[in-house]
């Protein structure tokens, strides 16, 4: 069975995809996010030009700099998922776990910049709604300097949220057995060491923790908004 994806799920354990399942995988994530991640460099490089013309300097123009820039690094990083994953696909027989490989370093951080450009919408929407109540005074009160002392407190918020899953989850040369060399692959120079990514089970209750976190956040983003609508 020619298999090019390895990962840990769990003590000891190793998850396997194969056959419809892994090429359906294939298509969505090499399709779908490389064609997102490419549009999303260029709409957000264009964005972030025309936002340097100093024409704009109040708060407003801070914070869609800030959006800009924030979507243009989670397309850079979806971006070198969707290449790793599919050098993982051609590089089958490769000791490296390509997949957790592009896991650790990418994911979570797709997940804090995708936070943190919620946030930073729920800023710019706020702002939107104090032009139509208080049309005279919204450039008094969101001011340049007010919106990048609040746009750094929600980017340092959410680094030091998601920066336990960087130190927790780690990868690590782990030996295969007998059963799991066999089905990583059919030929004789398979290798017994893989590099993949470990879950412990600190790690383990730390997706939990976050993953319920993040799903907090977006409850009170979403409620912020419908509110304002």
């Amino acid at each position: 069975m020619n298999l090019s994806y390895i990962a840990f799920v769990g003590p000891g354990e190793l998850f396997f995809i194969d056959g419809i399942a892994k090429e359906i995988t294939d298509v969505v994530i090499v399709v779908s996010l490389g064609f997102i991640s490419v549009l999303g460099l260029i709409t957000n490089i264009i964005n972030m030009i025309v936002l340097l013309k100093p024409s704009y300097k109040d708060g407003m123009r801070i914070e869609l700099f800030s959006l800009a820039i924030t979507d243009f690094f989670v397309s850079i990083l979806v971006f070198a998922f969707t290449v790793l994953y599919l050098a993982s696909i051609f590089c089958v027989r490769s000791p490296v776990d390509l997949w957790a490989l592009a896991y650790v370093p990418f994911v979570w951080a797709v997940n804090a910049l995708y936070l943190i450009s919620c946030w930073i919408t729920a800023m710019i929407s706020l702002e939107r709604c104090f032009s139509v109540v208080f049309p005279f005074a919204v450039r008094q009160i969101f001011t340049a300097r007010r919106s990048i002392i609040l746009i750094v407190i929600i980017y340092a918020f959410h680094i030091a949220l998601f920066l336990p899953a960087f130190i927790i989850d780690k990868m690590e040369w782990v030996p295969l057995d007998e059963d799991n060399i066999g089905n990583f692959s059919s030929l004789s120079e398979s290798p017994k060491w893989i590099y993949t990514v470990v879950f412990s089970e600190a790690a383990v209750e730390l997706d939990v923790v976050l993953d319920i976190t993040a799903g907090l956040f977006l409850f009170i983003y979403l409620y912020m908004a419908a509110q304002k609508g």
